[in-house]
């Protein structure tokens, strides 16, 4: 039964998307975001965690997914995905600008940890796996918007994940993170954020 659900999930994404023009195969990269470079390296964890979200997101709703940039060890993370399939491209154009983890510091005050996630449409005719990174880059690097507060996560002192761009909250930070960000923005209804 679930697993019909999600096909007419996906079937009315995709309807949706064809009547709002959105691509069905996109580039998205999710990188470690900071105005300095140590703010970049503490945001890297969160940003690699959503990356793992975007992942098990495809493979949950069978998109075609191809690692395009894996993240470098020892550098702020980025990575690129290219990611192709029904309602895709209208799925995850809510998806781009800032995430942030809200942590407890040290010092008793909220630590910001936050990655940006981007978003590119994928051109007609890819390039060769070769290029698929330059290609992937360019698009991308053209398709930069204004920083704005999609979505903010918090692990403590309880799970909440609240969205700024669908306006919905909910305390199961764990599915929110295991890909099922969509099915709950369905799922839950809307609230105050």
């Amino acid at each position: 039964m679930g697993r019909v659900a999600e096909k007419i999930f996906l079937l009315e994404s995709a309807w949706a998307g064809l009547e709002e023009g959105a691509p069905e195969s996109v580039f998205l990269r999710v990188e470690a975001w900071g105005d300095a470079g140590r703010e970049r390296a503490d945001s890297g964890p969160f940003a690699e965690r959503l990356c793992r979200m975007y992942r098990s997101w495809a493979e949950r709703r069978r998109m075609q997914m191809t690692v395009v940039e894996a993240a470098v060890p020892g550098s702020s993370f980025r990575s690129t995905l290219a990611l192709a399939g029904f309602g895709c491209g209208w799925l995850l154009a809510h998806e781009v600008g800032l995430h942030v983890l809200e942590a407890p510091g040290e010092d008793g005050n909220v630590r910001r940890l936050v990655a940006r996630v981007s978003l590119a449409s994928q051109p007609e005719t890819p390039a060769p796996r070769e290029a698929l990174a330059m290609q992937a880059a360019a698009l991308l690097a053209a398709a930069v918007s204004a920083p704005t507060v999609v979505r903010r996560y918090r692990e403590t002192p309880s799970p909440l994940v609240r969205d700024a761009v669908k306006g919905w909250r909910t305390g199961l930070l764990d599915r929110v993170l295991d890909g099922d960000f969509d099915l709950l923005a369905r799922a839950v209804a809307p609230a105050a954020v």
